[in-house]
């Protein structure tokens, strides 16, 4: 989707005008952003390695596994498929027939060889606009979105369009982040000037998450990096990382419990047409 058009136009800013060559003033400009880029980068890696080493990570995966439920005979549409994410070959093997969507054909062709070479016969991944009034898909018994309903700015027809694209009965499934906690608002806030692909990508709040349920029955919406997340700044501080993992382990527990999802990093959703 977008993130690869921002990097673009961010590459053109750097390299300059005319020649190739970049004035000193714009070059000033283009270093400072570079800088920030990179700290944002290594914010999100570092934060991805701490998830994962907490064992948050697999246990949003393994919730989304058991959301989507059985697959076996069914037709699934995935989403913002890109180049596919941790779950796009399980689910892709598992249904009856798979098709992988993304505006990006770039991204969505890496993923049209990843399942031509798994010798997938009924599995399919096409350039294309899920909300497009053209759709010559049909329906599906299941739609899988990895992070992809946050790049949604009208939520009401995204929703509208979506739930037609599901048979009746029907199950979305998504994993979505979230901008409830003070400390990610205060976070994402300061980057966004900055921010490439600010202009469609819109962490979910609460009242967002409630707007879907409008649209769907909101059936699951399981929190995460609630009060676990507070082990992260140990985390990434030289010598005590170990520090920073036992706490958030231990913080999970916590978050298992939480019945409200404010405060939380991340979210997944079951929503049933």
């Amino acid at each position: 989707m977008a993130p690869g058009q921002g990097r673009g136009e961010v590459k053109r800013e750097r390299e300059g005008g005319a020649g190739g060559v970049v004035p000193k003033q714009a070059g000033q400009e283009a270093s400072g952003m570079g800088r920030i880029e990179r700290a944002w980068v290594w914010l999100r890696e570092s934060l991805a390695r701490y998830r994962a080493a907490i064992g948050e990570r697999d246990e949003a995966v393994a919730l989304q596994r058991e959301w989507l439920g059985r697959l076996e005979g069914k037709r699934v549409l995935e989403i913002g498929a890109g180049a596919g994410n941790v779950l796009t070959m399980e689910i892709a093997r598992a249904c009856g027939e798979y098709l992988g969507v993304d505006l990006l054909a770039d991204r969505i062709g890496k993923l049209r060889l990843r399942l031509e070479g798994a010798g997938l016969a009924h599995a399919r991944a096409v350039a294309g606009d899920v909300l497009a009034e053209d759709w010559q898909h049909g329906r599906f018994d299941v739609i899988y979105a990895g992070s992809v309903l946050h790049a949604f700015a009208d939520i009401e027809r995204a929703a509208r369009v979506l739930r037609d694209r599901l048979k009746p009965g029907g199950v979305l499934v998504a994993w979505e982040p979230m901008n409830t906690g003070w400390a990610v608002r205060l976070a994402r806030g300061l980057y966004r000037p900055f921010q490439p692909n600010r202009a469609w990508h819109h962490p979910l709040t609460v009242a967002d998450v409630e707007k879907w349920g409008q649209y769907f029955q909101l059936e699951g919406a399981r929190g995460f990096l609630g009060w676990s997340k507070w082990g992260y700044p140990l985390f990434v501080i030289p010598g005590l990382r170990r520090l920073g993992v036992w706490l958030g382990r231990r913080l999970r527990v916590l978050d298992r419990s939480r019945g409200s999802l404010r405060g939380v990093h991340q979210v997944v959703l079951r929503l049933r047409g």
